[in-house]
């Protein structure tokens, strides 16, 4: 029931399985001195997890649950300054051994989606959707988990127009890019290190990398749409030139 609970949190099946892993092999004891001792983060994470899915189910009370999560102090993980260079991008691009993960690959690289959404768009790609301008095309996605949203997704136009749905999963994506050098996160803080290079405004950056909450009917989304397109229109050519 636990995993079920789980599984309905939307997180990626990475971290989901991690999660899942770090569950099985420990001991469940709800005191305070089997708690203090755990020091994994994963292990910590899953905890505060099956506390909160105690308090759900009426198994403890939510004073309970606040008064056990006080012995599970998460630590704060150093900062991942990594940013890799475009040599290296394009040398792993080189390595990947299967032709749909290139796909995928390319498609991080263009629009700065996380891993999971890019997995999506293609497995419910729909052409139909596509708006299409002179240099690049932009499909709605208007996907949110929690805080983590994607908007639309910008692509070169003559890469956009090539692509059709196909079926994936995200575990063999992770596992191509990794085995031919590098893990695919990082592929997100190239193509943001990439716009700033050339001169996009960071908020134009977030807002293509979906880091803007922003409300679908606003005047200020429009407005975000807008200059996104303009400044993705003068970022393409060099886009274009990478791969």
């Amino acid at each position: 029931e636990f995993i079920k609970y789980l599984r309905g949190k939307n997180l990626s099946n990475g971290y989901l399985n991690d999660l899942i892993n770090a569950f099985s092999k420990m001991k469940i004891k709800l005191n305070k001195e089997h708690l203090s001792l755990i020091k994994d983060r994963n292990k910590q994470i899953v905890m505060r997890h099956y506390i909160e899915f105690l308090k759900t189910n009426d198994v403890i009370s939510g004073e309970e649950a606040n008064q056990l999560k006080v012995y599970l102090k998460l630590r704060q993980s150093k900062p991942d300054e990594f940013i890799p260079s475009d040599e290296i991008v394009l040398n792993v691009y080189n390595n990947i051994k299967n032709d749909r993960v290139k796909i995928i690959y390319k498609i991080l690289c263009y629009s700065g989606l996380r891993i999971t959404e890019a997995v999506k768009f293609i497995r419910e790609f729909d052409k139909n959707k596509l708006i299409i301008n002179e240099s690049f095309v932009r499909y709605p996605l208007n996907y949110n988990r929690g805080k983590k949203n994607s908007y639309y997704v910008y692509l070169p136009k003559e890469f956009g127009l090539s692509l059709h749905r196909m079926y994936i999963h995200e575990d063999t994506v992770t596992h191509y890019i990794s085995k031919a050098g590098l893990n695919p996160k990082y592929l997100r803080k190239w193509f943001y290190n990439f716009l700033i290079f050339n001169n996009i405004p960071e908020s134009i950056a977030d807002y293509i990398e979906g880091r803007s909450p922003l409300s679908v009917g606003s005047m200020h989304y429009l407005g975000k749409v807008k200059q996104a397109d303009y400044w993705y229109d003068k970022v393409v050519i060099n886009l274009n030139k990478f791969f």
